[in-house]
């Protein structure tokens, strides 16, 4: 039962971002999607993230932004990493993203494989090797 509280809250999220069925309501979509991300529900966490580094419903805020991200890419949300990576990447962390990125890449997730082979092919956080930048 504590589950589905826990996705209801999420539901609840959704519903008042997107207006269905109540006026729509950034404030009121980030409190639910809170609720349900402080409960560990990684969609919550990764879309609690994309409000902060947004500023939508939320004040902007890149620090708590990455926290959400790292919460739901722990439990394996891979747009959670995938978004994780390209923080690492813009701070100039890229062997850190590339790791990331090579990881989502196996199990196909397609933006990383893009990401990866664009590492490979400019020799960044990879070995310069424009046959597996061929293969990504």
């Amino acid at each position: 039962a504590e589950q589905l509280e826990v996705e209801a809250a999420y539901m609840m999220g959704e519903l008042y971002r997107q207006g269905r069925g109540v006026p729509p309501d950034a404030k009121e979509a980030a409190k639910w999607y809170e609720r349900s991300a402080e409960a560990g529900f990684p969609k919550a966490q990764y879309t609690l993230a994309m409000l902060y580094l947004e500023g939508s419903g939320v004040p902007k805020d890149a620090l708590k932004a990455e926290h959400w991200l790292h919460l739901a890419a722990r439990q394996g949300d891979p747009e959670a990493k995938n978004n994780l990576a390209t923080v690492h990447a813009q701070r100039g962390e890229v062997d850190q993203a590339a790791e990331i990125w090579w990881e989502l890449a196996r199990n196909g997730e397609p933006n990383a494989q893009c990401n990866i082979g664009m590492c490979f092919m400019r020799g960044v956080g990879r070995q310069l090797d424009l046959a597996e930048a061929r293969r990504c």
